[in-house]
């Protein structure tokens, strides 16, 4: 079972979290100096594999912070 924790201990950054909307859920990204979000837009944790989620979060991260 795929939960918040799990995608966020294996994307590893004290920068993200990950919170639900409605109908949908969202990467915010706060460094202090940076703070961005991304929308997944998906209904439920497991329409996705964990792999998908840290690929979505990490490629966040990496466009939030500039790295090419």
């Amino acid at each position: 079972m795929i939960t918040i924790k799990t995608i966020l201990k294996r994307i590893d950054s004290p920068c993200l979290t990950l919170q639900k909307g409605d109908g949908y859920y969202y990467f915010v990204y706060d460094s202090g100096d940076l703070w961005d979000t991304h929308s997944v837009y998906t209904n439920a944790l497991n329409h996705m594999s964990l792999e998908q989620w840290v690929e979505d979060g990490k490629d966040f991260i990496n466009r939030v912070e500039g790295v090419k």
